[in-house]
């Protein structure tokens, strides 16, 4: 996603992961420091003269007794396991020891820290597989573009569909042409506007043909024609 002047990008995810590192060793785990945190804000605000604040520090009380699973992981497996000690021991001291729950939890956490350490290095289950899904348009689709010698442009709004056509009907493009604006009204409540360009040739037959092939919706559809030749006017009352 970057395009560096200098560094790779093997080069910068390099550089990304040794500041995580980093970061960890020396810091210790980032959830021991959220616990840190509201530790320190349980104690600056739990006895204040704020009912707001006070219940503010009831709920990090809360979070921090969730949390003492964790402090047996980041005994073990941690970096940093004295200020791991040192602030369970101070939690402990003022908030109280944990109740069962959390006992049995810290008894599994280490298991489970194990297993996401495990997984972590072989880079095993940890994102979910990529499913490819492919959509095609059918050459009958309704878009912009060539159908033989007649050119079609498109112009979507909210409630209406633009087109207009130029060139030269045969009947291969009015049969393509029809199909793809019967698929657009069939997925739509929409109404399509045909603009026939000045000089757009075609034959009786096909604007015949083209009109049989719109019947089914030709209440949702208008169409505007040439001037000449006179042919058209058939298609437009038809």
């Amino acid at each position: 996603m970057v395009v560096h002047p200098v560094m790779t990008a093997g080069e910068i995810e390099a550089l990304q992961r040794e500041s995580f590192e980093a970061d960890f060793q020396v810091n210790g785990p980032s959830i021991l420091r959220s616990v840190e945190v509201w530790f320190q804000g349980w104690k600056r605000y739990h006895d204040s003269s704020s009912a707001y604040l006070r219940a503010k520090a009831a709920r990090w009380a809360e979070e921090i007794r969730r949390a003492y699973p964790l402090f047996r992981v980041a005994k073990r497996f941690g970096p940093t396991p004295e200020a791991a000690a040192h602030l369970e021991t101070e939690i402990r001291t003022l908030l109280g020891p944990p109740s069962l729950g959390p006992r049995v939890l810290s008894w599994v956490a280490p298991a489970a820290a194990a297993w996401t350490r495990f997984t972590l290095r072989h880079d095993s289950f940890q994102h979910p597989k990529l499913v490819r899904r492919t959509y095609r348009t059918t050459r009958w689709a309704l878009r912009s573009g060539e159908l033989g010698s007649l050119r079609v442009t498109m112009e979507r709004a909210l409630h209406s569909t633009l087109i207009k056509i130029e060139g030269a009907l045969d009947r291969a493009s009015a049969r393509r042409l029809a199909a793809g604006i019967l698929a657009h009204l069939r997925g739509t409540d929409a109404q399509v506007k045909v603009i026939v360009a000045e000089g757009t040739r075609a034959e009786a037959q096909d604007l015949r043909l083209l009109a049989q092939e719109l019947a089914p919706l030709r209440h949702r559809i208008s169409i505007s024609v040439p001037s000449a030749p006179e042919t058209w006017a058939y298609l437009k009352s038809a």
